[in-house]
C-alpha cells in the first residue's frame, strides 16, 4: 500500500513545486511589465512634447495634428489601464494555478470554480483585447499617414496600403492568440469539472494546451535569435568603420552601447521569464492531467474523449 501511494505523493510534491515556481515568475513578470510601462509613459510624454513643438512651426498646421496628439495621449492612458488589468489578470492566474495544483494533489479548494471562472474571464478579455489593440493600431497608422501627407506630399502613404498592411500583419496574431487562450481556458475548465467529480478526462484538453504552448515556446526562441541578430550591426559598427574611425566611433557611441546593454538586460530578463513560464506551464498542464485522470477509489475510470477515438486501455 505504501509503495503504491509513494509515486502519487512524490508527483503531488513536484506539482506543488512547479506551481510555486510559476507563481514566482508571474510576480517577476508584473514587476517587469511595470518597468516597461514606465518607459512607455516616458516615451509617450516625449512624443507629445515633440508633436506640440512641431505643431507650433509655420506650415505645420496639419488637419490631423490634434487628433494625432489625442491618440498619443490616449495611448498613454491605455498603458496605465493595461498595467492595472495585467496585474489583476496575473493575480487571477496565480490563484487558478494554486487551485489546479491542489486538485492534482487530491485536495479541492472551495474557491476552485470561482478562481477558474475569474481566470477564464480574464483570458476572454485578453482575446478581445488583442482585437481592440489591433484596431487602435490601424487607426493610429491611418491618422499618422494622413498627417504626414498633409505636411509633405513626398511622405504620403496611401491609407488603403496602411490599412491592408496592418490587417495582414495583425490577423495571424489575433487568430493565434484567440486559439492559444481558448485552449488554456478549456484546460482549466476541465480541471474544475474533473475535480468536482466529472468523468470527462483532463488529458485531451491538457494535450491541446501543451501543443499550443510548445508552439509559443519555439516562437519565443526564434524571437530571441532575431533580437540578437538585430543588435549585431550596433556591436560591429566600430570594426566596420576601420581602426581609426572605429576608435572614434567607439568613443562617440558609448551611449549607444549603454543603451544596447540596457536593452539586452531588460529583454533578456523578459525572454528568460517567458521561456520558463511557457516551458513549465505545458509540463504543469500534463502533470495535473496525469494526476486527475487516475481512477479514484470506488470510481470507474474516466470516459475517453470521443473526439480522439482512442480506446481506453484500462
Amino acid at each position: 500500500m505504501t509503495s503504491s501511494l509513494s509515486p502519487v505523493s512524490s508527483a503531488g510534491t513536484d506539482l506543488r513545486r512547479r506551481s510555486d515556481r510559476l507563481q514566482s515568475w508571474l510576480t517577476q513578470l508584473i514587476w517587469l511589465y511595470g518597468l516597461f510601462s514606465i518607459l512607455g509613459l516616458l516615451g509617450v510624454g516625449g512624443a507629445v512634447v515633440a508633436l506640440l513643438a512641431v505643431s507650433g512651426l509655420p506650415g505645420a498646421d496639419a488637419p490631423g495634428g490634434p487628433l494625432l496628439v489625442a491618440l498619443v495621449l490616449a495611448s498613454g492612458l491605455l498603458v496605465l489601464v493595461s498595467l492595472v488589468l495585467y496585474v489583476l489578470a496575473i493575480r487571477a492566474a496565480k490563484r487558478a494555478l494554486a487551485g489546479a495544483a491542489e486538485a492534482g494533489e487530491g485536495r479541492v479548494s472551495p474557491t476552485l470554480d470561482q478562481d477558474v471562472r475569474r481566470l477564464n474571464a480574464w483570458l476572454t478579455l485578453g482575446q478581445w483585447g488583442t482585437l481592440v489593440g489591433a484596431v487602435l493600431g490601424l487607426l493610429f497608422g491611418v491618422v499618422t499617414s494622413r498627417m504626414a501627407g498633409a505636411l509633405s506630399s513626398d511622405a504620403q502613404v496611401p491609407s488603403t496600403f496602411v490599412l491592408f498592411g496592418g490587417l495582414i500583419g495583425n490577423l495571424p496574431t489575433i487568430v493565434l492568440t484567440w486559439l492559444i487562450l481558448a485552449s488554456v481556458k478549456r484546460f482549466f475548465s476541465h480541471v474544475s469539472l474533473r475535480a468536482r467529480g466529472s468523468q470527462q478526462p483532463v488529458g485531451p484538453a491538457a494535450g491541446a494546451a501543451s501543443g499550443w504552448l510548445m508552439f509559443v515556446y519555439v516562437f519565443l526562441w526564434i524571437a530571441v535569435g532575431l533580437s540578437a541578430l538585430s543588435l549585431l550591426p550596433a556591436l560591429l559598427l566600430p570594426a566596420a568603420l576601420g581602426s581609426e574611425r572605429g576608435a572614434d566611433a567607439a568613443v562617440g557611441a558609448g551611449g549607444l552601447f549603454a543603451l544596447v546593454a540596457a536593452f539586452l538586460a531588460l529583454f533578456g530578463w523578459l525572454y528568460s521569464l517567458l521561456l520558463r513560464l511557457v516551458g513549465h506551464s505545458r509540463l504543469f498542464a500534463l502533470e495535473v492531467a496525469a494526476q486527475l485522470d487516475q481512477p479514484r477509489t470506488g470510481e470507474a475510470a474516466p470516459l475517453p474523449d470521443p473526439w480522439l477515438n482512442i480506446p481506453d486501455p484500462r
